[in-house]
């Protein structure tokens, strides 16, 4: 069995990570440490990117027509197939949650991405889809 993608992957500012794959597997949680230095760089490039003034969820696909008058037409149609992530982070009592399935902001993909690099969690994905 395999986790298809389909992981829990949590960062604590001690600088634990805990990476678990979700459903039916035999694959165990991988244990992983980062510097805590490296977990603020986190914390300063979710502050960067906005994190916490984007919307909450991002489900719609938008659509730009060309009317037959030359105007553009702006329409959004709910996508409901195709990969989801829920991001999720919480310093102190303030805690931030954003369902991205589709249409979300491109600097999201980006501070996704730091966060695997960072946490070396490509590299057990990679693994973990060739078992």
């Amino acid at each position: 069995m395999e986790p298809r993608g389909s992981f829990k992957l949590q960062i604590k500012g001690t600088g634990e990570v805990k990476l678990t794959p979700l459903g039916y597997t035999l694959i165990d949680p991988q244990p992983i440490t980062i510097k805590a230095e490296l977990v603020k760089d986190l914390i300063a490039a979710a502050l960067e990117i906005g994190f916490f003034e984007m919307e909450s969820e991002y489900t719609e696909e938008s659509e730009l027509s060309v009317t037959p008058d030359g105007t553009i037409e702006q329409g959004f149609g709910e996508i409901l197939d195709g990969e989801a992530t829920t991001y999720t982070i919480k310093i102190g009592n303030h805690k931030k949650s954003i369902y991205a399935h589709y249409g979300y902001p491109k600097r999201l993909d980006w501070f996704y991405q730091l966060i695997l690099d960072i946490t070396g969690v490509s590299d057990i994905l990679e693994d973990w889809m060739h078992e």
